[in-house]
């Protein structure tokens, strides 16, 4: 018979190795199944129809990278593709931003819904910001004339 010492050091070392792999699965689990992810299609958002862009990514789905190009000397194209229907949207990011995170194809794209707008997170750090809206509103640009 084991003492409970003995007992308790055994439970306590199977614990120790068996929860970080838990931990890892549950991870992976909740990027596939797109917990908490809503995400704004930001061509539907620079095409002045923030409303539409809502309703199309407003599911709270997952998403991943299947596409990596390059538009110009310092900018990429990401292409995302939702895990649930297979539809695909484009995010355009500087290419410092792509080498500083890492983003490849096969990434996880994490989002998160503001009130201002669609924050998308990749390896915890944000890619984009997309404004609903309200967001859209809250922006403003004039020219200040020189003197």
């Amino acid at each position: 018979m084991l003492k409970p010492t003995s007992l308790f050091a055994i439970l306590l070392g199977s614990w120790l190795f068996v929860t970080p792999a838990q931990a890892r699965n549950e991870g992976s689990e909740i990027v596939q199944s797109g917990l908490a992810s809503v995400v704004l299609s930001p061509v539907l958002s620079l095409q002045g129809k923030p409303v539409e862009a809502s309703a199309a990514f407003g599911l709270g789905v997952g998403f991943t990278v299947v596409g990596v190009g390059k538009v110009a000397v310092e900018a990429s194209m990401l292409t995302i593709e939702r895990v649930s229907d297979g539809s695909r949207f484009m995010v355009k990011i500087s290419e410092a931003m792509l080498k500083e995170l890492g983003i490849a194809v096969g990434a996880s794209i994490r989002t998160t819904a503001e009130s201002t707008g669609y924050a998308l997170l990749a390896s915890g750090k944000l890619v984009a910001f997309i404004p609903n809206e309200i967001g859209m509103s809250l922006l403003h640009q004039s020219k200040i004339s020189a003197q």
